[in-house]
This record gives structure tokens, C-alpha cells and sequence, in this order.
């Protein structure tokens, strides 16, 4: 997993092949970042303090069933991503809905709206046609600093940006409601405050009431989640973590990290 500086990382190395416990230490030959350790079970773990780089870190292991053997651990350090400089409190999501759909992603900028207003999350319900788009954007409210993982369920073809970086890219070709949850799941590193949110969904190669029968759980499913840092779990983004810029220009340039 990608270390942020400045955040807690957790990671457990395994040895594959091997059926007793395994020891792990740290070659002479090299060092981890200031602040992370090892455990003789292959717990890496600590608060990262280090600039942004790849960390080549040998390690040996043995155990009574395996030889001893040197592995090479590569550790990317990352830094986090700032948060922005809004003071937004509106709750909710700003949208802008279009009539016919796109045959090609729009990227970030370009989207001529028929309509525009506000809506409490990302919801099917602003949709007033079988074949449209939909942006919606605003502000993403960060708990704690660490890194993010984010993971978007619907049956159309969608595209999430944070801080106007692609996280979770779902525009397949056909369009098909083929969704495995693990397969459109992207991590970032955030610091805590608000942070840019915008998702473009499209909607376009068949009706949304005649879905394909081999997914019927698809049928009407819109989620986006989240995994927070200290959790094992994604779940949906709650409500209280959305807030409304009143247009997609209102949302404030994001900063570069270098």
C-alpha cells in the first residue's frame, strides 16, 4: 500500500510457501523511513516521516519450515493532498443534468447543462429522460489526514475526480451494468478539510428499466463510498460530508502539491 507523509501505515508482509510462523529483520544494508517500524511478524507499522520517493527496503525472513530468504520491499511515499481554502456550508451537491447523453467523456470542463440546481447526494432522482448526463460536484469534507479509498456502484458509465485527479474511472466501452465493487477501487492521500468532488455520470446505450437480467442488483443501484482511515470497510458517503459550492465554477482552483 502507498505511505503518505505525515499519515499512520499499516501493513502486514506475508511469506507465501512457508507453514510455521515466519521471523522478519531488517538488512543491514538499508533503512525505512524515520518513524516506521518492523516486527518480527511482518507488521510495518508507524506515523511516515519522509519526502515523497520509492523506499527500497531489504528485509530476511525464515522460518523453521523455509529457508532463509532476502525479499525487496518497495515502500512509495506520497505526500497528501491539501485541502482547499472554501468556506462552504451548504449541504449537498451542486448538479447539471443534459439531454442526450455523451458519446464520449466530457472531461472535467466541458459540460453544456439543459438544467442545474441542488440535490442532497448523488441521486438518479434530478434524471428527467432514459438517455442523459449528470455532473455533480462540490466539496468533500475529510475527517482525518491518511489516505482514502473510494469505490463508485452504478449502472451506467461514470468517472470520480478528487481534487481533480480521476480516481475511479467506470467508462466502459458497452456501457454494461458489469460492476465488481474491487475493480473500480482507487486510494488517495488527503489531509483533513474540504476537498474537491465532482462525478460525471452518463447514461446513454439502453433504458434504465430494462437492465440486463443476469445483474438484477444493479438495477437502480448509485453509491459512491468511501474507506476512511482506522476502518476496514467502504460505506456509502454520508450526507453530513457533502457541501454545496452553488455551481460548478464556485469550486476554488485546486493547489498543486509541489
Amino acid at each position: 500500500p502507498i505511505s503518505y507523509t505525515g499519515a499512520s501505515y499499516s501493513h502486514t508482509l506475508k511469506r507465501y510457501g512457508c507453514t510455521s510462523p515466519v521471523d522478519w529483520v531488517q538488512d543491514a544494508k538499508t533503512t525505512i523511513p524515520s518513524a516506521l517500524n518492523i516486527g518480527s511478524n511482518g507488521q510495518v507499522i508507524g506515523n511516515v516521516e519522509a519526502d515523497p520517493g520509492v523506499y527500497k527496503v531489504i528485509l530476511k525472513s525464515s522460518g523453521t519450515s523455509c529457508d532463509p530468504v532476502s525479499t525487496t520491499y518497495y515502500l512509495p511515499v506520497k505526500n497528501l493532498l491539501p485541502a482547499a481554502e472554501a468556506k462552504v456550508t451548504d449541504p449537498g451537491l451542486w448538479y447539471e443534468y443534459r439531454t442526450p447523453h455523451f458519446d464520449t467523456d466530457p472531461g472535467l470542463d466541458s459540460f453544456e447543462s439543459s438544467a442545474s440546481g441542488t440535490t442532497p447526494t448523488f441521486s438518479f432522482s434530478v434524471a428527467e429522460d432514459e438517455k442523459y448526463a449528470i455532473r455533480f460536484s462540490g466539496y468533500l469534507d475529510v475527517p482525518v489526514d491518511g489516505g482514502y479509498s473510494f469505490q463508485v456502484g452504478t449502472e451506467n458509465q461514470s468517472r470520480l475526480y478528487i481534487d481533480d485527479q480521476l480516481v475511479v474511472d467506470h467508462w466502459m466501452r458497452d456501457n454494461r451494468a458489469r460492476i465488481v465493487w474491487d475493480d473500480f477501487d482507487s486510494e488517495l492521500g488527503l489531509k483533513s478539510g474540504k476537498h474537491k468532488i465532482v462525478l460525471t455520470v452518463n447514461n446513454g446505450n439502453y433504458e434504465r428499466y430494462n437492465l440486463y437480467g443476469e445483474y438484477p442488483s444493479m438495477r437502480n443501484l448509485f453509491e459512491v463510498r468511501w474507506k476512511i482511515p482506522g476502518t476496514t470497510s467502504h460505506v456509502p458517503i454520508p450526507q453530513s460530508a457533502l457541501f454545496n459550492p452553488g455551481s460548478f465554477s464556485a469550486l476554488r482552483p485546486v493547489k498543486p502539491t509541489h
